[in-house]
């Protein structure tokens, strides 16, 4: 989970990092004066009304890559800055 806008000044600091869950830890999240959440996942916005409590956690499914090919970092460093 990221912040969008983090806030840190000399009196206020907010969480500025991105914070990791384990798979047995949800975390809630509880409107304090409105009712209503943005929420932004990936690429995808949601604005939920008359919310009470989010609980957000990790999911049950694994998320699986298709390699093609074996493209080690340090090969795509060099063929990105040394040609």
């Amino acid at each position: 989970m990221t912040e969008i806008a983090s806030i840190n000044n000399r009196v206020y600091r907010t969480v500025g990092s991105p914070l990791i869950l384990p798979k047995h830890h949800p975390c809630q999240l509880q409107p304090v004066n409105e009712t209503s959440f943005h929420i932004t996942i990936d690429h995808l916005s949601f604005l939920h009304e008359n919310v009470q409590l989010i609980e957000c956690r990790v999911a049950k499914e694994r998320v699986r890559f298709a390699r093609f090919r074996p493209f080690p970092f340090w090969r795509r460093v060099r063929d990105s800055f040394i040609g």
